[in-house]
């Protein structure tokens, strides 16, 4: 039962990091980490089955899940290879990024910096900037800086 009011003040406290602090998955994800740290929770190592929900993955890890983001069971990785379902920039390997069809759908396919004239909807995408007719605009296409 303690363990159970552990895990409910860890999520209120995760649950009001994103909401009012306006946090990042990423920020959220170091917080978690430092948390579970703190409490002296086990993270999980490379090459095991995970879930993100209580554990983490050890260190810089990610836990990789075939289906895309979800309540499936992943395996904690390095980092994702191209091609495969990612749900953030930070998850890829090397230079890839996660491409996403829309801005609002949560996974999306490692794969490298959109060219020049190809439809995106955020600047991370491109290698240089996604031109939008004006910011709020749902998609642009990849433009240079020069």
């Amino acid at each position: 039962m303690e363990r159970t009011g552990i895990l409910l003040a860890i999520a209120g406290f995760l649950l009001i990091f994103v909401c009012i602090d306006g946090g990042s998955l990423e920020g959220l994800q170091r917080e978690k980490r430092g948390i579970d740290e703190a409490l002296g929770l086990d993270c999980i190592p490379l090459n095991q089955s995970c879930n993100n929900m209580f554990y983490s993955c050890c260190s810089t890890y990610t836990c990789y899940r075939e289906g895309g983001m979800g309540f499936n069971r992943g395996i904690c990785v390095k980092c994702i290879q191209k091609d495969q379902k990612c749900q953030r920039n930070s998850q890829c390997c090397d230079y890839l990024k996660c491409q996403k069809s829309h801005a609002l759908k949560i996974d999306g396919v490692c794969g490298p910096e959109l060219a020049d004239g190809v439809k995106c909807h955020s600047d991370s995408q491109c290698r240089g900037y996604c031109d939008k007719k004006f910011n709020w605009w749902p998609s642009g296409k990849c433009a240079s800086y020069v």
